[in-house]
């Protein structure tokens, strides 16, 4: 049973009835990052935005063919599905440190996957749910097997005034964790919660609320993490928002003191022009953990500029605290961000090159152990696709991972990955 927690830096940002929703995601709770596990959380081909954050574009591609479907069949639901099949060359599967040798395998894997939503953008109940398998089998390390399973979950109910969505996450995973330094099994659960309060034209209030339930296996531990919060939005037109928030945390594992803390952020979402959005938040965060009492500040912000109608920018970045599942007195900030271009160079080819760097410095809650640990990390993957027929496109991309890791339990790495999938979508 999970006995540990943390919090997640979940800020709502809410437009008016009429604008989109939208919300900023904090760094994953666990490792699933494109960086190091590419096409795990995200869909191929589609533009990263940030190391830990599921990339939007895809879910919201099919948001938009949806409802014009709906609008179209006059009907309150649609379905799809498809499969993706990737092979795979990857010259350091365990991520290994040069000095203990590395070892290369290739591995292919199948995912099928499928996606319901029903209602419209006006309706007053939405309903989203998406379900992902993913078998990856390694040629020479069979032990590296495994079977990933992504399930998530939204409801959303719109009222005249009011507005209240919940979703649920089910992850059950096997992947590299930089943290762990190779590959990781960990269960997950992710819920969360908001209700909203339009009080006037240019007045918005809400409340939030999540959990995080993580449990690794082996001689890793898990934790929980807990928040919840109260914001307000100040609009002082229908393409700008700019708020408060207040949350509280309490993070707790299953070696090691309970961390509790508030968080004090300003809220940012700005439609700035027809081709440049600007969403995200900053603030203060206050911890206390064992010997362990500071602040340091975090952000979570996102923007996209359409440079024009077939290329686009995508800028991210973040700082955040993650539990380590490797010792109970150790924490670390996280802070990074990336960059993403892509382009369509055609009504068949597109092109998408994604970068992006983070810095992880170690901390303790008990200082009669030290910690001296700091992670580096960057990667850089173009991508190239093209679409053989309307249900059916092909990938080919090439990624290179660099880790320093300096410090006790530190774990450098390289690694260089080529693949190339197929993907079908009905």
């Amino acid at each position: 049973m999970l006995k540990a927690g943390g919090a997640l830096l979940l800020t709502a940002l809410n437009l008016p009835a009429q604008e989109s929703q939208s919300s900023v995601a904090p760094p994953a709770s666990s490792d699933l990052r494109d960086e190091i596990n590419p096409g795990y959380v995200s869909r191929p081909g589609t533009a990263q935005p940030a190391l830990g954050d599921v990339d939007k574009a895809a879910d919201q591609a099919f948001f938009e063919e949806a409802f014009r479907e709906l609008s179209n069949r006059q009907r309150p639901w649609n379905l799809r599905y498809g499969a993706e099949t990737r092979w795979m060359m990857d010259s350091n599967t365990r991520l290994s440190d040069a000095a203990d040798g590395v070892d290369s395998d290739t591995s292919y894997n199948i995912s099928p996957y499928a996606q319901f939503l029903y209602g419209s953008k006006d309706s007053r109940l939405q309903w989203y749910a998406d379900y992902r398998l993913t078998a990856t089998f390694f040629e020479k390390f069979q032990d590296e097997n495994a079977i990933n399973q992504f399930a998530t979950t939204k409801l959303t109910v719109n009222g005249a005034k009011f507005k209240a969505d919940a979703n649920l996450t089910l992850r059950s995973v096997r992947g590299g964790d930089l943290d762990v330094g190779g590959q990781a099994q960990r269960d997950q659960l992710l819920a969360g919660t908001t209700l909203t309060y339009q009080a006037s034209q240019r007045s918005l209030f809400g409340l939030m609320g999540s959990s995080d339930l993580s449990d690794y296996q082996g001689d890793l531990q898990g934790f929980r993490r807990d928040l919840a919060g109260v914001f307000y939005d100040y609009l002082p037109s229908a393409k700008l928002a700019v708020g408060a928030q207040i949350n509280s945390f309490l993070d707790r594992l299953e070696e090691g003191p309970d961390q509790t803390g508030l968080q004090y952020l300003g809220r940012l979402n700005w439609l700035a022009t027809s081709k440049l959005t600007v969403q995200g938040s900053a603030g203060w965060e206050q911890r206390s953990a064992g010997d362990y009492e500071g602040g340091v500040p975090i952000f979570n912000f996102s923007a996209r500029y359409a440079l024009s109608s077939k290329l686009a920018l995508t800028l991210s970045g973040y700082r955040g605290a993650m539990m380590s599942p490797t010792a109970g007195n150790r924490f670390f900030y996280r802070t990074g961000g990336t960059g993403a271009l892509k382009w369509d160079l055609g009504a068949r080819w597109s092109l998408a090159f994604t970068g992006g760097v983070e810095d992880s410095l170690y901390d303790t809650t008990d200082f009669d152990v030290p910690v001296d640990r700091q992670d580096f990390v960057w990667f850089v993957r173009p991508n190239v696709q093209y679409r053989l027929g309307t249900h059916v496109n092909a990938e080919v991309f090439l990624q290179r991972t660099v880790n320093d890791s300096q410090g006790t339990n530190g774990r450098s790495f390289d690694r260089d990955l080529f693949g190339v999938g197929l993907n079908f979508t009905f």
